[in-house]
């Protein structure tokens, strides 16, 4: 991005961040900074459970959650879960934001005492989910797409856009009037890049087709956490640390995680890694980096609220895979201070639905001794 685009940018975001600091009216249904206008109804009568941290069971969009709730939700030791807000499912650009698609999943755990943690993804993690809004579309160059390790990474649109960045910075002005302050809400997460990270997606295809480059991403992403903090509410906000690209680069690997945490350390966000597995434990042990330095920085910065963690998928009861096993992940996870782990319903089935397996017990206890 040149530095023309760069100023103007700037300027906008200073200008939106000066007019935000003091909080917002919500929109469309929305109640202003005390969240919602169905925050407080259908739930318990005090604010829920005071804690934001524990384990929270991943609830991906049109996942069919129905024969399993029953089991997590009375769970003492499932404290909640984690429900994503796709961008373009609240916002079709009509100036009436829509937020029954995340209502519908805060609802179900609320009314049964638990907390949700909310991910916003502007970037959908399924090829099948388009999250950039296609008034947003249309206003940016072709998308662009990739294929990763982990399958193909599509509907990539330029991030650094100043286009880009005016409609998401003024979607999550409205998102925290909304539930910035919502007593439901555990935590928040914003994806700024892939899903509810802060990677750029298909980095080679973003430099080749609008000119990224790592000092423009730096720009993107501290530009956004500013607008963040300025519409923050009470709910603790977390940001995932990545690298510019995947893997690291090979010269100073760390330096934009590092950035980061510090800007996270300032704001008083939390700081999160998606990427959890075996390796980590390893290198631990070797003397070298976690994945991305979630351990070291972690311990860099110890007064964070929130030290959150997700398993690499597909995790395996017996440790025999990449990723590891929840039951040795667990507890490397608590001694380098974790305090959130995010775990998918595949890996809490084993612990709580029936009938019981070969690793029942194992993975109650493990879940049990993080809390």
């Amino acid at each position: 991005m040149g530095k023309a685009k760069i100023g103007v940018l700037l300027s906008f975001i200073l200008l939106l961040v000066g007019c935000s600091a003091g909080g917002g009216s919500g929109s469309s249904g929305g109640s202003g900074s005390g969240g919602g206008t169905s925050g407080n109804s259908g739930g318990p009568a005090n604010d829920g459970p005071a804690a934001a941290t524990g384990i929270f069971a991943i609830e991906f969009p049109g996942e069919d959650m129905s024969d399993v709730n029953s089991y997590l939700i009375p769970e003492q030791n499932v404290a909640g879960d984690v429900a994503f807000v796709v961008w373009s499912a609240v916002d079709s650009g009509n100036g009436v934001l829509d937020w029954s698609s995340v209502e519908s999943q805060i609802a179900t755990w609320w009314n049964g005492g638990k907390k949700t943690g909310l991910v916003i993804w502007a970037v959908s993690d399924s090829q099948s989910i388009i999250a950039t809004p296609p008034y947003v579309l249309a206003q940016l160059p072709p998308t662009i797409s990739c294929n990763e390790s982990n399958g193909i990474d599509g509907n990539i649109p330029e991030f650094t856009s100043p286009a880009f960045q005016a409609a998401y910075s003024g979607f999550l002005k409205e998102f925290f009037a909304h539930y910035g302050s919502d007593p439901r809400i555990a935590y928040i997460r914003v994806g700024l890049g892939g899903g509810g990270e802060t990677y750029p997606d298909c980095t080679a295809q973003e430099e080749a087709s609008y000119g990224l480059t790592q000092q423009s991403w730096q720009t993107y992403v501290d530009a956004m956490l500013a607008v963040e903090h300025a519409n923050v509410g009470s709910v603790p906000v977390e940001v995932a640390l990545n690298c510019y690209g995947t893997p690291c680069p090979s010269s100073n690997p760390y330096a934009f995680p590092g950035n980061v945490a510090s800007i996270a350390a300032q704001y008083g966000f939390g700081i999160g890694q998606e990427a959890l597995q075996k390796s980590s434990i390893t290198n631990y042990g070797d003397d070298q980096a976690c994945v991305v330095n979630w351990c070291g920085f972690f311990l860099q910065y110890p007064d964070a609220p929130l030290h959150q963690l997700q398993f690499a998928e597909p995790t395996c009861a017996d440790n025999s895979c990449e990723v590891g096993s929840p039951i040795q992940l667990l507890p490397f996870a608590k001694t380098r201070g974790a305090n959130v782990v995010e775990m998918s319903i595949s890996d809490l089935s084993i612990a709580y639905v029936p009938p019981a397996g070969q690793y029942t017990q194992a993975y109650q206890q493990a879940i049990a001794a993080f809390q």
